[in-house]
């Protein structure tokens, strides 16, 4: 089983009737699932249907990869990412990532199309 795979069997319970909605703090069982623990990240991730918030993330070690391994889970799960209000630092990473302004909300950061 490849780690793409083993990832989505992980998050299957999202498409299996549970309540994916709403709020998941660094640590919840959600958030560790896709590497958003609370020995990583402060901060909280909001899911919305199929869409994933981030917000007031800051890394407890920062440059370790830590970020792109919940961008790359979020994305092989199947949600939308996006960053609302993300600092400087967070822009500039983004930015790497391939991440814009939203369109519809340009202090909303999205993946670009």
């Amino acid at each position: 089983m490849t780690a793409e795979e083993a990832i989505a069997e992980d998050l299957a319970y999202l498409s299996a009737g549970a309540d994916p909605d709403g709020y998941r703090p660094a640590g919840s069982e959600f958030a560790d699932s896709v590497g958003f623990t609370a020995a990583r990240f402060d901060g909280y991730l909001w899911v919305t249907g199929n869409v994933c918030w981030l917000s007031l993330v800051v890394s407890r070690q920062p440059g370790l990869g830590h970020l792109s391994e919940v961008l790359r889970r979020l994305a092989v799960a199947g949600f939308e990412v996006r960053v609302p209000n993300p600092s400087d630092d967070m822009q500039a990473i983004l930015v790497r990532k391939g991440f814009v302004p939203s369109q519809q909300d340009p202090l909303t950061w999205t993946a670009a199309a």
